[in-house]
This record gives structure tokens, C-alpha cells and sequence, in this order.
């Protein structure tokens, strides 16, 4: 018995030895397996992206996910700067062009191009430690680019897709991997495809290199060649000469068809959102479209968040911009009625918008922005005095314009009296964009046409009314005022006493509307936009001209 229990003492052992040696197996495998894993979808922090001809480091690494390339969403935002945006309701990944929006939604073969959906053969968007990771090739075709990988530099390239062939000049030619490093090159010979990507030039000894994509041994690289070993006339660059649009656009009084071609363009009040399901009402005049369709003109209608006239409800306005679906929703019945009625543009005209909106806001203007340029409509966006909520770049890279409206620093209900569109603080804040390097071809200036009459007792203001153009001179010759200029402000003013009471008025006339058009000219504005038609007189066109 005891030798029996001393057996089974020995062959537990054996068996403890082998579980033992189990484990660690199936743990060594598992260890395998990660490392296998982590190696696929983990790649090197030094891989450097050149895109628009500027190299950089990826920041957030990169993955491979079934021998496809992924980028971090951090790395694409920062490469493509404000185009991606995370949606906060439904969480897809939204990518947006000059003139495409591309959804994808997490680990799914099915996204959407301009609101259509569509199905690739890949997956476009995944995660991986908690991070969120792009499909590369999915994000080059949105923009027309195309990726070139240098395995030896470990560098990819995104090229534009609107390449030149050319021929060698000679039988055999070098290409050089890296600029100016001479030691790094590779034979090239007519077997080999060899395409002109863009005028990325650099110069050594005399010699001028150009940037070529090269198709040879069934790979495809980026190459600096010679511009002597190839047989290709390069344009040289040109300036585009930065003309002065005469883009003048006129508000239009709903109730009022008395216009004429005497500008080339026309803004309507139209579409007003209504709820916060995205519903849009449209209340434009349709006899004035057919009446700006008639004189050739181009005929812009607003759309607004104020769901009654002006009256802004910040609540609506958050609930729509920050989902994707109502955004969409509201995109989509806008241009469809854009294109039943012949409107050749929107303008976005968004008023007290929460500060924490601003990147929903930015989001919506590039969505409604690719959707429109991809049907031949334009968009425009007001800019109101201090509004903090828009941000120019969205403005400046999807808009076609921008309107500043230059006037309102003081209102009827204002304490104090003073004018409300200086001059002088005009030209101050075209000088601020024009620093801040904004294309200033791209805005247009607002010009109001009323003034404000003070009334005060004791200094202090007791009542306001509002003069538009065509009664000022009225208001001048029944008081026998003679206007001075305010040299704080560079407007003519006027100011009389009556018993107690002194009226204060600085006015909006054709001296300061000629001094502001002329500011929109000396800094190269698109043009300029009066508000409002009904305000003028026949003449001011004439006058300011």
C-alpha cells in the first residue's frame, strides 16, 4: 500500500509537471499573439507625412489593420487642420472638403458621401486603445490626393491626383530620394513612369530639381529630378492679379419690387428655422427672384436661426447644430429649394449663438458649404460686430464670402449716444484681419444707410429715432444745419439745442458711405453690401460711384 501511494505521489507530479508546462505554452502563445497583434496595429511615431508640400511628424502613431493604413484621428486633424470633426450625438467621424462631406461610422463598411450612402470594400473608421483611427486611403480620395510610401524613409506622401507624364530627355536619368542629398538616388531609364506631381522645386549648383512620382519595378516613389533630364515645359507660376470685384448687393424691403439692375447682385430674408426637429419655413417673395432672374442678377436668400423674425432662441440653435442628422436635414431642404427656385446662394445669418457652439456652428457652415459648391450654389456668412461664436478661418476656407457688418456698436437702447458705424473703426478692423492674415478678396463690407437721432436732457439720452438716407437731407435743411466733420470718428456730424433738449445725430450719408467703399477698394474687399434697399435714395448709386 505504501508503494502504491508513493506511485501516485510520482505520477501526480509528472502530471503537475506537464499542467505546468501547459500553461506556460499556452501563455508563451498568448504573449505571441499580442506582440503579433500590437506589431500589426502599432506603427513607428518617426513615420513623417508631407502634405501641401510641408513635411510632419505624425504626433499619435499609426496602425495596420488587414494590410490597410490608418491614421490617428489626432494626426489627421492636425493635417488637415478644421476639416474632421467628431459628432457628438451619433459619434461618426466627419470629414469635410471644398466640396464633399464624408460620414463614416465606427467599425463599418458603410459611409456617406454628400448625404448618400455608399459601401467601400474596407473599413474607414476603427479603434484601437481607446483611440480613433481613419482609413488613409479613404481620406486622400475625399480630397483628390493620392499616397505615396517610401518604405527606406519611412515618409508617405499625399500627392494631387492631377499629375503630368513626361519622358527622360536622355536614355538614362537620376532621381534623388531625399532633396539636396545626393548619395541617396536612384537609375532611372524610359521603362519607368515618370509623372510631374507639383511645382515643388529646389535649386542646387545651378540646377533646378522638381518633385516626380515614379512608377518603376511595379512600386511607386517620390523622386527629385533634374529639370534638364526631362522633356516637359514647366509653367512658371503665376500671380493672379487680385482685382477689385465690383460685388455690391442690396437688402430688398419684402413688401417692395422697386429695384432695378443698378447692382449686379440682391440678398432676400427667406429661410428661418423654425423648431428643433430642423424644420425651415421660407417666407421669400418669389416675384422678386423672377424679378432678379430677369435682370441678370445673382439673387441670394438668408437663411436665420431667429424662429420669429429676430427672435433668436439659443436652445433651437444648439439642438441643431450639434446633431449631424438635423443638420442634414435642414442642408438638404434648403438646397432643394435653391434649386426649384433659381437661387444662386445662401447666407447664413446666425445671431446670438452660445460661445460653446462655435465648433458646431464652424461644422455646419463647411457641411452646407460642400453640399452647395457640389450643385454650382454659393454660401455666404454674416459676421456681426464681436461675434465671437464664427470663426474666420471656417469662413475664410469654405465660404465664398464673408459680410462684416460694420455698424451697430450703438443701438436705440443704447445709454449713450454716438455713432454706430465709424469710419475710422472700419479701417481699424480691416487692418486687424488683414493682420491676422485673412484673404480679404474674400469679404464683403456692409454699409448701413440710417442713422440715429439723439435726443438728450441733462447729457443723458431720453429717446432715439432711426433716419434712413433719403430723409437726411430733409432733417438737415428743416433745421438749418450745417454738418461737421468728427475727426474721432471721420463722419460728418450735426448737433442742435432746442429749450432744454440737444439733438446729436452723426451721419450715415454718401461722404461716409463713399469713405467705406473706398476702404473696401484700398484693401482689396470683394465688395460691398447696403443695408438696405428702401433706405437710399435713387441717386446714391450714382453719387458713390
Amino acid at each position: 500500500m505504501y508503494e502504491s501511494s508513493v506511485r501516485m505521489m510520482k505520477n501526480l507530479k509528472e502530471y503537475s509537471k506537464r499542467y505546468l508546462m501547459y500553461i506556460i505554452l499556452f501563455l508563451i502563445i498568448i504573449i505571441l499573439f499580442f506582440c503579433v497583434s500590437y506589431e500589426n496595429l502599432n506603427g513607428y511615431t518617426d513615420t513623417i507625412v508631407s502634405l501641401r508640400n510641408e513635411d510632419t511628424l505624425l504626433i499619435n502613431d499609426y496602425c495596420i489593420n488587414e494590410d490597410n493604413l490608418y491614421f490617428s484621428y489626432d494626426d489627421i486633424e492636425k493635417f488637415f487642420d478644421t476639416d474632421v470633426y467628431i459628432d457628438k450625438m451619433t459619434r461618426k467621424i466627419i470629414i469635410t472638403s471644398k466640396d464633399v462631406i464624408k460620414k463614416s461610422e465606427l467599425n463599418s463598411k458603410i459611409s456617406y458621401t454628400n448625404f448618400v450612402q455608399d459601401e467601400s470594400d474596407d473599413v474607414n473608421y476603427i479603434k484601437y486603445n481607446e483611440k480613433d483611427y481613419l482609413l488613409v486611403e479613404n481620406i486622400a480620395d475625399i480630397y483628390g490626393l493620392k499616397v505615396v510610401y517610401n518604405e527606406d524613409l519611412n515618409k508617405i506622401w499625399f500627392v494631387e491626383n492631377a499629375i503630368q507624364k513626361v519622358n527622360l530627355a536622355h536614355d538614362r536619368a537620376l532621381g534623388y530620394i531625399e532633396k539636396e542629398v545626393k548619395n541617396k538616388r536612384l537609375l532611372l531609364t524610359n521603362r519607368d513612369d515618370i509623372y510631374i506631381v507639383k511645382n515643388d522645386m529646389y535649386y542646387d549648383n545651378n540646377s533646378e530639381y522638381v518633385m516626380s512620382l515614379i512608377k518603376k519595378d511595379g512600386k511607386e516613389l517620390i523622386l527629385y529630378v533634374n529639370k534638364l533630364d526631362l522633356n516637359v515645359v514647366m509653367e512658371e507660376k503665376q500671380v493672379e492679379e487680385n482685382k477689385q470685384l465690383e460685388f455690391i448687393e442690396l437688402f430688398v424691403n419684402e413688401e417692395n419690387l422697386d429695384f432695378n439692375n443698378e447692382t449686379n447682385s440682391i440678398i432676400l430674408s427667406g429661410f428661418r428655422l423654425l423648431n428643433k426637429s430642423g424644420d425651415v419655413i421660407n417666407t421669400y417673395n418669389k416675384e422678386l427672384i423672377n424679378k432678379a432672374e430677369k435682370y441678370n442678377m445673382q439673387c441670394f436668400v438668408s437663411l436665420t436661426n431667429g424662429y420669429k423674425m429676430s427672435n433668436y432662441d439659443n436652445s433651437i440653435s444648439v439642438t441643431v447644430l450639434q446633431s449631424e442628422q438635423i443638420r442634414e436635414r435642414i442642408i438638404k431642404q434648403i438646397a432643394e429649394e435653391m434649386t426649384l427656385n433659381t437661387i444662386d446662394g445662401i447666407v447664413l445669418d446666425f445671431r446670438e449663438i452660445h460661445q460653446n457652439c462655435k465648433a458646431d456652428y464652424s461644422q455646419f457652415i463647411k457641411e452646407i458649404s460642400a453640399y452647395l459648391h457640389a450643385k454650382d450654389k454659393k454660401v455666404l456668412v454674416y459676421i456681426p460686430n464681436e461675434a465671437t461664436y464664427i470663426d474666420l478661418k471656417i469662413v475664410n476656407d469654405y465660404a465664398d464670402y464673408g459680410i462684416l457688418v460694420q455698424y451697430g456698436t450703438k443701438t436705440q437702447t443704447s445709454k449713450t449716444s454716438g455713432t454706430h458705424s465709424s469710419v475710422k473703426l472700419v479701417e481699424t478692423n480691416l487692418n486687424e484681419l488683414k493682420n491676422r492674415g485673412c484673404n480679404l478678396n474674400k469679404y464683403i463690407l456692409e454699409i448701413p444707410l440710417y442713422s440715429i437721432l439723439w435726443t438728450e436732457k441733462n447729457n443723458k439720452v431720453i429717446n432715439t429715432e432711426i433716419y434712413y438716407y433719403s430723409a437726411l437731407n430733409s432733417y438737415i435743411l428743416n433745421n438749418n444745419l450745417v454738418p461737421q466733420i468728427d475727426e474721432s470718428t471721420s463722419q460728418k456730424y450735426v448737433e442742435h439745442i432746442k429749450g432744454s433738449l440737444k439733438y446729436k445725430m452723426w451721419l450715415e450719408d454718401e461722404f461716409s458711405i463713399k469713405q467705406k467703399r473706398d476702404l473696401a477698394k484700398t484693401y482689396e474687399l470683394g465688395g460691398i453690401s447696403l443695408y438696405k434697399k428702401g433706405y437710399d435714395s435713387s441717386f446714391l448709386l450714382d453719387k458713390i460711384k
